[in-house]
């Protein structure tokens, strides 16, 4: 279950260009989960897909290390990434490309389950 603090794509508006979430605290965290929703197809021209980028960080400034996705395409319906951080912070980046491509109200964020997190700030 995403958590309503923890989004980086809260499903108000669509994903149509590359996007850099926020730092989020994952102190205490040994496993979590990034997950993504795309309710609705894509659209544009020239294969409109996105990547996403986990980046860790002991600050949340300074990128220790991250995690990427394969490119992710028309059809998908969910997708999402396993991670155990070894690093206080997490941010998602989305890099969309194709020709003026519309990915949807995407909803993306941290699934909190039982682990604390909160926003960095």
């Amino acid at each position: 279950m995403l958590d309503a603090l923890l989004l980086d794509l809260d499903g108000e508006s669509d994903l149509t260009a590359t996007t850099v979430g926020s730092w989020h605290n994952i102190s205490g965290v040994t496993e979590g989960s990034y997950d993504v929703f795309f309710p609705s197809a894509f659209t544009g021209t020239g294969t409109p897909a996105v990547v996403v980028k986990l980046d860790f960080s002991d600050d949340a400034s300074t990128v220790k290390e991250n995690q990427e996705s394969p490119s992710i395409e028309a059809g998908e319906d969910h997708y999402f990434m396993r991670f155990a951080p070894r690093r206080k912070y997490v941010r998602a980046t989305f890099t969309v490309t194709g020709t003026t491509p519309n990915l949807g109200a995407v909803v993306a964020g941290i699934s909190k389950g039982s682990h604390r997190l909160s926003r960095a700030g």
